[in-house]
């Protein structure tokens, strides 16, 4: 089932534009202090203006993963595609229809009520972020 959803979507949209400018798209790498803290990927979109009332961002697709779009700002939001040492990935691996190299991802939206799908490209990496540890390690 979820084969066909994407595979119908994959045909019938997939948009070539935007309907906002996007001012910029990376992804940042990053480490938890301790050992318990993981690991995981931010994925950043931002807008040059506010979105339009009537556009809704849902999901982001990565390397094989998706996570949820939240609203940091006016203009910017982030997916965190995270990783722990106790569960492998706390995301479900998505098996879409899509071909996405390293450096794309597919985003989801609703215009209207209705979704659409946008391909990112030339996503940029920015330097990892490694958080410190705090305090002492428990026992």
């Amino acid at each position: 089932m979820l084969f066909f959803f994407f595979s119908c979507a994959s045909k019938q949209n997939i948009q070539t534009q935007f309907p906002e400018k996007i001012a910029a798209t990376y992804f940042q790498q990053w480490i938890g202090g301790q050992e318990l803290t993981g690991r995981g990927i931010y994925f950043y979109i931002q807008f040059e203006k506010s979105l339009d009332a009537n556009i809704q961002l849902e999901k982001v697709y990565f390397r094989g993963n998706e996570a949820v779009l939240n609203k940091e700002n006016q203009t910017l939001f982030k997916a965190n595609f995270k990783e722990n040492n106790q569960i492998e990935n706390t995301l479900k691996t998505n098996k879409y229809n899509f071909q996405l190299t390293e450096n794309e991802a597919l985003l989801t939206y609703k215009m209207h009520n209705k979704t659409f799908y946008y391909k990112l490209e030339n996503l940029k990496e920015k330097e990892l972020i490694a958080y410190p540890s705090v305090g002492k390690p428990r026992k």
